[in-house]
């Protein structure tokens, strides 16, 4: 019989992954063992009312079923956010595999049956999930797979690599223990991208892989959720994570293995950190001050890892060292996308459509607003968009108001969307409206992403 421990940092709020577990304990025979830890990284009092209940209901099914562990933690430090909750449940596992989860998704835990049916034994479990966005999934690693896979390492990254699928999110990964021990894997104690980090640490660590075509979790993708991860040290987190990354693959990489992936993460994070800084109205000075001062950790040093230079790509050393560089404040990544767009900027004639609101979508539309003023975002997600303060209600549209277009008009579509996959399905959806970009006197479609890390 497998075991699995889910570990679930929380504020107390959402109990939507609760439900699931004890919806399954109350309705299904359990025949794997199971232990939760809750991680509650907020003030008692803040908790809500229906979470503490469902958490009595699950101490209590924790005592009847003999399979079902429960275990309940309270951080020390109040908000120190999901890197330091994810490590100290991570102290507490004591089963084979641990998934990570999030309070407010939605848990498929019948389909844990299939990591006993087939007799995994590998480092890595990776399971396919469903997106709320229906724009952020892994379906493309199972095209070929009819119920599972088992991989070696280079075969695994190759596929990756192949797919040009960046290994985002934590929860379709189930992780060995003793694997995670034996090279003692944590998280970077951070609020932002402690997500991605450990997941780019442990699958380049990582001896082998096993995909099992079945789906272990729906993401609910908040356009707020991390709304409120708004201040400066939230934006240096961007930094801890890229220095905790670099230092830990630096001597781990071999030779054999692909790294491409792995350098668009690397560029994706620089990227964000940029975002983020600018955001915030901080620069790049203060962030390696706040590393060097408040986090009492020494920044990577490409003096004395000279071997890093055979795997990290050429534009990626160049940004490196620009961080490292003891004068620089900022990394300029816009001068490349505005050499891409040259005259259309200041081209009245044309009409710039930003496509993603996210946090790459609102940078660069706040910066070409300071150049230009026709420029609009479109975003299915407009409805909660239009409540940000900073933003103009007449300049923001569903996707589809595309069908609107003027045909007298020259328009430029910028695709922001910080994922290769989801970027180069954007821009299918964009080339099948055919009929209307013949009525149409100029249609330009630029994947700025893929410009700004050098995919295209």
């Amino acid at each position: 019989m497998k075991s699995i421990s889910i570990v679930m940092p929380t504020l107390g709020k959402s109990s939507s992954l609760l439900d699931c577990i004890n919806n399954f304990l109350t309705n299904e025979l359990l025949d794997i063992k199971l232990q939760l830890v809750v991680v509650v990284d907020n003030d008692l009092n803040k908790i809500s009312k229906d979470f503490l209940e469902l958490i009595n209901k699950l101490k209590l099914l924790s005592r009847i079923e003999n399979n079902f562990f429960f275990d309940e933690i309270f951080v020390n430090r109040s908000m120190s956010g999901p890197g330091n909750a994810r490590n100290i449940g991570l102290e507490i596992c004591k089963f084979e595999y641990i998934h990570f989860c999030d309070d407010d998704d939605i848990l498929y835990p019948q389909n844990y049956q299939f990591i006993d049916k087939y007799k995994t034994d590998e480092d890595i479990i990776l399971m396919r999930f469903i997106d709320s966005s229906k724009v952020m999934n892994n379906e493309i690693l199972f095209k070929d797979i009819i119920s599972f896979r088992k991989f070696k390492c280079k075969e695994f990254l190759s596929l990756l690599d192949k797919k040009k699928f960046a290994p985002v999110q934590l929860q379709q990964f189930l992780f060995k223990r003793i694997f995670l021990q034996e090279n003692k894997i944590n998280f970077p104690e951070t609020h932002l991208i402690e997500d991605i980090v450990f997941n780019l640490i442990s699958i380049y660590l990582a001896k082998d892989f096993i995909l099992i075509n079945s789906s272990i979790y729906y993401y609910v993708n908040q356009l707020d959720s991390t709304k409120s991860l708004n201040t400066k040290t939230q934006a240096y987190d961007y930094l801890v994570g890229l220095n905790l990354l670099v230092k830990r693959l630096i001597f781990g990489i071999r030779d054999e293995i692909p790294t491409k992936i792995l350098n668009e993460c690397i560029t994706r994070i620089i990227l964000m950190l940029d975002i983020r800084l600018e955001d915030c109205d901080t620069n790049l000075k203060e962030a390696k001050e706040y590393i060097s001062h408040q986090k009492k950790v020494n920044i990577f040093n490409f003096k004395k890892t000279k071997n890093c230079y055979e795997w990290i790509t050429k534009k990626n050393k160049f940004l490196l060292k620009q961080i490292l560089r003891d004068d620089s404040n900022s990394i300029d990544f816009y001068k490349y996308l505005l050499e891409i767009l040259g005259n259309d900027i200041t081209n009245k004639n044309i009409e710039i459509f930003v496509i993603c609101f996210g946090p790459l979508g609102k940078s660069i539309y706040k910066n070409l607003r300071k150049i230009k003023q026709e420029v609009f975002i479109l975003d299915d997600r407009w409805q909660e968009i239009i409540q940000q303060k900073s933003i103009c209600h007449s300049n923001i549209y569903p996707l589809s108001y595309i069908k609107k277009l003027s045909p007298e008009k020259e328009y430029l579509f910028i695709i922001a969307n910080p994922n290769l996959i989801t970027e180069n399905n954007i821009m299918i959806k964009l080339k099948n409206i055919e009929e209307i970009r013949k009525n149409i006197l100029s249609f330009k479609i630029i994947k700025a992403y893929s410009r700004l890390i050098g995919e295209d």
